[in-house]
This record gives structure tokens, C-alpha cells and sequence, in this order.
């Protein structure tokens, strides 16, 4: 992936389909650079990014935001996303 191209995962330690997902990114590190943010420690970014609910796994790329997806997915499904994402941009 472009070093422009990044995951912004809003996650919060309370969150048990946050925990879920853990085991999933370490599997997304070499695919795409991934930025963990609890909501909790970061809350102008949350708001920024208008977050409602976590898990949030919001694509971007040039600090523009490509796409987004709500909940836990394996890291297959989501790099299924990413690619799908990518290609109709």
C-alpha cells in the first residue's frame, strides 16, 4: 500500500468487539500502516472523524477519508474492503 494510504481503527478499552479485533490487525500491519485511537484518549479525533460507535475502521489516504466500516470483520474480509475501496478510486 501507498505510504499516503492508512487505517484510522477507533477502538475503546471497554469495547469487547474491540478486543475481538485486536488479533486481526497484527495481520494488517504488513499489508497497511494502522493507527489504533481510543475514543476515550482522543476525543477531538473521534469527533473529528464523527465516530458513533466502535469498532470504526475508517480508510484514509492523504488524511482524506476514503471509505469506512463499523464492527469486526478477519483481517481477509478487510483487506477484501481496502482493495474494493482502492479500486473505485
Amino acid at each position: 500500500m501507498p505510504a499516503n494510504r492508512k487505517l484510522l481503527i477507533f477502538t475503546a478499552i471497554w469495547c469487547r468487539p474491540c478486543q475481538q479485533l485486536k488479533p486481526y490487525l497484527k495481520d494488517l500491519e504488513d499489508f497497511i500502516e494502522c493507527n489504533i485511537i481510543d475514543t476515550d484518549d482522543d476525543p477531538a479525533l473521534t469527533q473529528q472523524y464523527n465516530i458513533r460507535g466502535v469498532p470504526t475502521i475508517v480508510l484514509v489516504e492523504d488524511d482524506k477519508e476514503l471509505a469506512r466500516t463499523v464492527g469486526v470483520q478477519s483481517a481477509s474480509k478487510i483487506k477484501d474492503w481496502i482493495n474494493n475501496v482502492v479500486t473505485k478510486h
